[in-house]
């Protein structure tokens, strides 16, 4: 499993920090959430890593200069998304400061099977 050459790790704990801190909130705290999702065009069926910010039942994708915000569940049907890992503000500065990096965070990202 592979992350790909796009930025949506680091765009999406860039978004997620931004609206933590200028408190854009609604009733809902921002999560960053990591997952596998199913590729379309000319990656149809390809499973890779993939970052977004969701915000109740809003997901933020703004990876590679797309500005997508669709309800959560819809989100989820186009990219076939079953696995995902969620993180709070803190949580998500607290992994990426340990880490040195934007994720994936789990310990065997390189070797999951989907």
């Amino acid at each position: 499993m592979r992350t790909g050459n796009g930025d949506c790790f680091p765009a999406a704990l860039n978004l997620l920090l931004e609206f933590h801190a200028l408190r854009q909130l609604t009733s809902s705290e921002p999560v960053l959430v990591h997952g596998i999702v199913t590729g379309q065009g000319k990656i149809d069926g390809v499973q890779h890593w993939h970052a977004w910010v969701e915000i109740g039942d809003t997901v933020i994708d703004r990876s590679n200069g797309k500005d997508i915000k669709l309800p959560k569940g819809l989100y989820y049907s186009i990219g076939k998304i079953d696995q995902t890992w969620r993180y709070t503000p803190d949580e998500a500065w607290s992994e990426a400061t340990d880490n040195d990096h934007y994720g994936p965070w789990i310990d065997n990202w390189e070797e999951m099977a989907c």
